[in-house]
């Protein structure tokens, strides 16, 4: 990494020399964001001024754009780079990557929705790229296909769009077909089974078994979308049961498996206890899951490994539980990684209620419904 810094240093030297030529300062600010994958931060201050140096002067330059998203990304504001963001795809409709960027930024400042259609037009740009050019093995063959369709997905999921978390996941084993790369088959097709689970149970529970030699995580998903189907016909008992069935699979220990096991296991095992009316130890195996994947997955939104933040279960049950100021610091905790997700506001506005603040209550609700495609009031405690 310190060679990449070193690099970026030079160039941008070599850059203010030649202010003539753009490429050089968006080479330099590459290379000084490059070490921020290996939390290796020292050049990140010096890139995001390069970018934004670029940017007043060409806001249109589509490589800086791109970098900037990044940079932004990494120094915790990326609200900064929303109006690029969200002009990206339009300034290069033929590049699926850039089409897929806008959700960089998307994601992080809540606009969930929006990261569901960008990742959608990115595949599209892939898709009609593989016909036009009649290339040969699946769609999902092209780079960042899988990236895309994963990021597109938990933005579906996120905005509670069950059309478009549905067309995804019918979508998913089409680009990724038998035969196809399994290592990539199995990180696009597994986990797009939580849309049966959570919106068409019957799908769920009637999906075969993986095979025995199938990868882990595809038994993990297979199970825990049966799990989230039998809660929503509040069978307590199935529920437990395939969350005891997640935690007998044998996971390699690599690539977070074993923080996405236990997340599955830890959230169906509450599932289970809020169906039952043991809310304060539904809220204690939520707040297990959700303190793994924010250890695990404190930064990673490329794309988010887990669907959900769990935080927002441990404040649905806490406010089931009567507890209605740990309920409301819960979900604010959750909003605080996941702003504008719907569910976690609507618990928020609940307890806010419960405790006599009618004008937060009101307020959060507001948002709630606004955030959410859907009727957000429709989904119980017990599924949050």
């Amino acid at each position: 990494m310190d060679r990449e810094r070193r690099y970026g240093q030079e160039m941008a030297a070599i850059a203010e020399r030649h202010p003539d030529e753009p490429d050089l300062s968006n080479l330099a600010a590459h290379a000084l964001l490059t070490p921020q994958r290996g939390n290796d931060l020292p050049g990140l201050v010096q890139g995001l001024a390069i970018l934004e140096k670029r940017l007043a002067q060409a806001p249109d330059d589509t490589a800086a754009i791109h970098y900037y998203i990044h940079a932004t990304e990494f120094a915790g504001r990326p609200a900064d780079a929303l109006p690029y963001a969200r002009r990206l795809g339009a300034l290069s409709p033929s590049a699926s990557h850039l089409v897929h960027m806008a959700a960089h930024t998307l994601v992080h400042v809540g606009a969930y929705e929006e990261v569901a259609v960008v990742n959608a037009e990115a595949i599209k740009v892939d898709a009609d790229i593989s016909q036009a050019m009649a290339y040969a093995g699946p769609l999902g063959a092209a780079q960042y296909y899988a990236h895309n369709l994963a990021f597109g997905f938990y933005g579906a999921l996120m905005a509670g769009d069950r059309d478009l978390a549905l067309k995804y996941a019918a979508h998913a084993p089409i680009a990724f077909p038998e035969g196809s790369d399994p290592t990539r088959r199995t990180f696009a097709v597994s986990r797009t089974l939580v849309a049966y689970g959570r919106y068409a149970p019957a799908k769920a529970l009637a999906l075969p078994a993986p095979a025995p030699a199938e990868a882990p995580l595809n038994h993990i998903y297979w199970r825990y979308a049966r799990g989230e189907a039998l809660a929503a016909a509040g069978d307590a008992r199935g529920v437990l049961k395939e969350s005891r069935e997640i935690e007998r699979i044998a996971v390699e220990n690599a690539g977070g498996l074993p923080e996405v096991k236990l997340i599955a296991a830890k959230v169906l095992a509450g599932r289970a206890a809020m169906l039952r009316g043991r809310a304060k130890k539904a809220a204690s195996l939520y707040a297990e899951a959700a303190a793994a994947q924010e250890k695990a997955f404190a930064k990673s939104y490329d794309p988010p490994p887990w669907w959900y933040p769990v935080r927002r279960s441990v404040a649905a049950a806490k406010l089931k539980a009567k507890d209605y100021a740990g309920a409301a610091a819960e979900a604010r905790r959750s909003l605080t990684g996941s702003p504008a997700d719907g569910l976690a506001l609507r618990v928020l506005g609940e307890a806010e209620r419960k405790m006599g603040d009618q004008i937060g209550a009101e307020q959060h609700r507001a948002e709630a419904k606004k955030d959410w495609i859907g009727d957000v009031d429709a989904i119980g405690l017990d599924l949050i």
